[in-house]
């Protein structure tokens, strides 16, 4: 019923990739086949199906499908009793796994180590950019003690200066007065 329906649509797909050249395509459809028959319980061809999606990974490289054919040789052997077979492909899938387990773990380090670096370089323009605020105010500060000062300074001058004028303006007042009497 259901498995046979999966073998039909998965070699269509199958006769497809192999039109068009499309080799993950090819492997993941003997991948799917090797699954299928491996559910239903034909090891011999499930174990034919993941070596030809083995072969074509040596080319073209995809380390899960790669993983997922391995685990399969290595039940479908185990099943059949070929348990040096068994064990060996064990093997292979554990270092296979372990390989990429270390792969992906360096990509998130370094996407971490990214994203911290990205972190410290906004922390540092955002207070670069608070310290020019703090600068630019500190000016503007200086400049408006240095207008009050030029204007204070002025408007003693222009009352001293007046202050001067009318001190005079007395004083001659005065000094007539005088040469009056």
């Amino acid at each position: 019923g259901k498995y046979s329906q999966a073998i039909s649509a998965t070699k269509y797909a199958l006769d497809f990739y192999t039109k068009i050249n499309h080799s993950n395509g090819i492997a993941e459809a003997f991948n799917q086949l090797a699954d299928t028959y491996f559910k239903m319980k034909r090891y011999e061809e499930s174990i034919a199906y993941a070596n030809q999606t083995l072969a074509i990974l040596e080319r073209h490289f995809d380390h899960e499908l790669e993983l997922t054919a391995l685990k399969l040789l290595e039940k479908s052997h185990f099943r059949t009793g070929q348990y040096k077979e068994a064990h060996h492909y064990l093997q292979k899938a554990a270092t296979l796994n372990d390989s990429i387990y270390s792969a992906k773990k360096k990509a998130i380090i370094s996407e971490l180590e990214a994203r911290y670096k990205m972190q410290e370089k906004e922390n540092e323009i955002e207070l670069l950019n608070s310290e020019k605020q703090l600068s630019l105010a500190k000016l503007r500060q200086q400049e408006v003690m240095r207008n009050a000062i030029l204007i204070g300074g002025s408007l003693l001058l222009v009352i001293g200066i007046l202050f001067f004028f009318f001190y005079r303006t007395v004083q001659l007042q005065k000094q007539q007065a005088e040469r009056v009497r």
